[in-house]
């Protein structure tokens, strides 16, 4: 409560945090975690953030945000209550409601989920191996909400999480047969509010609206009604919040005396779902008032007012970065973004600084950060090396083959259980997942191979905290696993076979941004570069042309898609891009930008909503090309790597309060 409070957690990770605290879990439907209703505005062209009337009354139920309701929700209430007094069966007796369900079971879970397998399955299982009738399916967002908020008595429901991060619910992928609407209207993919350009443009400025000053400032009602003192009592009945008495955490059906009742109860507790345990007893307090007014210099996007750009070094929001540290560290060519706010690492050619999980160690003493050690490779003797203390010979990990050569190599320095913290791409396509565990005898070493690509290995990039590693190989193909399983998920588009050169994930939303050299293609040339057509894969004949119109004149061409393979969109570089990573400010008070390093030592900003051009910062008195880029683990600063060995860090003035800057070289950190 007190990191809400002071704003170190966004509104989201503190429901999130509150649903868990309170027994909900994604494991089941009857206690699926809840989010509220945020906008009552479905209709406008654009979303206005700044005004109240944008938002629900979170205050009060979603039954009743139409006032002249609520009458009818008193009168259901009193009328049990007079039943309960001429004495009916001990089931009806009991406390006496306003509603008939929650606002949150697996009825209205997998109404929203109905076109995501294997939800579809579950859903025909619940409703007799039919679909419901094509007018109650979810279809618009702004019938869900006049159905809940006026027409329908009974339909109470909250929101779940996937509506603010899960764009592909609201498109019928699986070409679901789900019925004609009495207007004539097939049922397909969900109808979505004039201001979101399309699902993924929803989800993310829903994000926003979640995290919108006003719903900051109200949210303690809306907890006081699930989590909070208003969820039972007097409070409850005055605030016209009372539930069937089945619902409630601790009700016990065994309990009742007669079999009827039990059979019935048990029931009722199957499908009207379960309320959060009650975690607060008095009014929850307010968060204190954010005090940073964002610009209103950059719309973030042409069909919302008052989203956010964020605090981070680079953002429209913020003067423009400027050098505020530079270090000189002989043959630097890679960086690692250490867990202090303002700290790097610089790596060397040929080495690479990864997380090591140290039996031997007591987490007490290493205040549960785990060691790290810096692999090198490239030797005489094609033996892969890890260096654990400068004081101790390396140890030798494995062998290279002289005709299957390493190509690309990425590693995690930072803690987090990656249980894969070292990738290794070699020559034949081959690509190695390597975990190393240090022991009081020495180090053991675990390796495992994925085959997906038959040329060379030309990008390789892993994202601990989605559990996603991406290849991508010199012929086009680029590959998405599972990190945890090391298990194929699926091989993204790539128009034309273009070179890939570059890959990264986002780690706040998990698109991967791949980098294609557009002064050669491999289309076709060699009989492994036909790749079926991903049903996901939107991008249209207009990207098409506009990546092919005048392309002689640019070098590189970026372009991004989901971690389901649906296309977000492409940007052309008249210069070459040697190196790309992510921002990873917090999304929903932040829209997160691609960093491209140039060759001529620039930088060049896209927003990550729509690879529009944000900011161009340029080279710092230097003509060399950058070798690699990184923002901090807080982003507020911009690193970059230049190939004289040149290492600069970037802010923008007034992000922070000014702290020393930390560029330490790798093999000094051990």
């Amino acid at each position: 409560m007190t990191q809400w409070r002071n704003g170190s957690i966004t509104n989201w990770e503190y429901l999130m945090r509150l649903n868990g605290l309170g027994g909900r879990s994604y494991n089941d439907l009857m206690q699926y975690p809840v989010l509220p209703f945020v906008l009552a505005d479905y209709s406008s062209r654009i979303l206005d953030l700044n005004d109240p009337a944008s938002f629900r009354d979170l205050a009060k139920p979603m039954a009743v945000q139409n006032k002249t309701r609520e009458q009818h929700y008193i009168n259901i209430y009193n009328d049990l209550k007079a039943a309960r007094r001429e004495g009916c069966s001990p089931l009806l007796s009991r406390q006496p409601h306003h509603y008939a369900s929650l606002y949150s079971n697996s009825g209205g879970v997998l109404h929203y989920l109905v076109r995501v397998p294997p939800f579809t399955e579950l859903f025909l299982n619940y409703q007799d191996n039919n679909f419901d009738m094509p007018d109650r399916t979810f279809h618009s967002l702004a019938t869900t909400w006049r159905l809940i908020t006026n027409d329908s008595p009974t339909d109470v429901k909250e929101l779940i999480p996937e509506l603010f991060y899960l764009p592909e619910l609201f498109h019928n992928n699986e070409g679901l047969n789900l019925g004609t609407r009495q207007c004539g209207a097939a049922v397909d993919d969900v109808e979505l509010p004039p201001w979101a350009g399309d699902a993924r443009l929803f989800t993310l400025i829903h994000r926003q609206a979640l995290e919108a000053a006003y719903v900051t400032e109200h949210l303690p009602h809306w907890i006081d009604l699930v989590f909070g003192y208003k969820q039972t009592g007097q409070p409850a009945l005055d605030a016209i919040n009372v539930f069937p008495a089945c619902t409630y955490y601790g009700f016990d059906p065994t309990a009742l005396e007669e079999e009827v009742d039990r059979t019935a109860a048990a029931a009722m507790v199957r499908t009207y779902g379960q309320a959060p345990r009650q975690l607060l007893r008095a009014p929850h307090p307010h968060a204190a008032p954010d005090l940073h007014h964002a610009s209103d210099q950059v719309p973030v996007w042409a069909g919302v007012v008052g989203a956010r750009w964020g605090r981070w070094c680079g953002s429209p929001e913020l003067q423009p970065p400027t050098v505020v540290w530079r270090r000189t560290c002989a043959g630097a060519a890679s960086l690692y973004a250490l867990p202090h706010a303002r700290s790097v690492a610089v790596a060397s050619r040929a080495t690479a600084l990864i997380a090591l999980h140290d039996e031997a160690a007591n987490n007490a003493q290493n205040n549960g950060q785990q060691p790290l050690a810096l692999v090198s490779w490239g030797h005489s003797d094609n033996i892969v090396r890890l260096k654990r203390r400068r004081d101790v010979r390396p140890d030798l990990l494995f062998h290279v083959c002289a005709l299957d050569q390493i190509t690309k190599v990425v590693s995690i320095c930072a803690t987090g259980g990656c249980p894969y913290p070292l990738v290794v791409g070699y020559s034949s396509g081959r690509v190695s997942c390597v975990r190393v565990r240090s022991t009081a005898a020495g180090v053991r070493v675990a390796a495992r191979g994925l085959h997906a690509h038959a040329a060379a290995a030309a990008g390789l990039h892993e994202c601990a905290r989605a559990g996603l590693l991406v290849s991508a190989s010199v012929d086009g193909h680029i590959v998405l696993w599972d990190l945890h399983t090391l298990s194929y998920i699926r091989t993204l588009p790539n128009r034309d076979m273009l070179s890939v050169t570059h890959v990264t994930i986002s780690e706040t939303l998990c698109d991967i941004a791949s980098v294609h050299d557009m002064t050669s293609s491999n289309a076709n040339s060699d009989g492994n570069g036909d790749v079926t057509p991903d049903a996901n894969d939107v991008s249209d004949n207009h990207t098409e042309a506009y990546e092919k119109d005048a392309a002689y004149k640019y070098k590189s061409l970026i372009r991004v898609h989901t971690v389901n393979a649906r296309f977000v969109g492409s940007v052309k570089v008249c210069e070459r891009v040697t190196c790309i990573c992510y921002s990873n400010a917090p999304e929903g008070i932040s829209v997160n930008a691609i960093a491209a390093g140039l060759a001529t030592g620039a930088v060049r900003l896209y927003s990550s909503w729509d690879l529009r051009a944000l900011r161009l910062i340029p080279a710092p008195d230097t003509r060399a090309p950058l070798l690699s880029i990184t923002f901090s683990s807080d982003s507020q600063l911009l690193f970059g790597c230049y190939a004289g060995g040149v290492v600069v860090a970037w802010e923008s003035a007034g992000a922070t309060r000014p702290a020393p800057v930390r560029i330490v070289p790798a093999h000094a950190l051990f």
